[in-house]
């Protein structure tokens, strides 16, 4: 009996932990709707949070605490666009982006 109160008792603190941070997930693109593979993307938060871009324009971040990041993407050759994301306890939130190509001075 004690070994199943002590099991039980893991169970629900293990899903509780669990439940206290969110998700981001979200796919990169280009102008044409192609899948951008290699894109950085990092998270304001402390230390900086950062990922890669999948082969398929995929990303995600996970256990996050609630609260409100600035997500920053990047891509050589392309404007780095911005966004704000609210985290929310136990739920997953997705932003995408659409890169432009910029300017090439000179």
């Amino acid at each position: 009996m004690l070994r199943i109160l002590t099991l039980l008792s893991f169970l629900i603190v293990t899903s509780v932990l669990q439940g206290q941070t969110g998700k981001l997930i979200g796919k990169v693109l280009d102008e044409n709707g192609l899948s951008m593979p290699g894109a950085t993307l990092s998270l304001n938060t402390q230390p900086i949070s950062g990922t890669i871009s999948d082969n398929s324009g995929k990303f995600q971040f996970a256990g996050l605490k609630e609260g409100k990041y600035i997500l920053s993407v990047s891509y050589l050759g392309y404007n780095t666009l911005e966004a704000e994301v609210n985290i929310v306890v136990g739920t997953i939130t997705e932003q995408n982006f659409k890169l432009l190509e910029s300017a090439i001075l000179g």
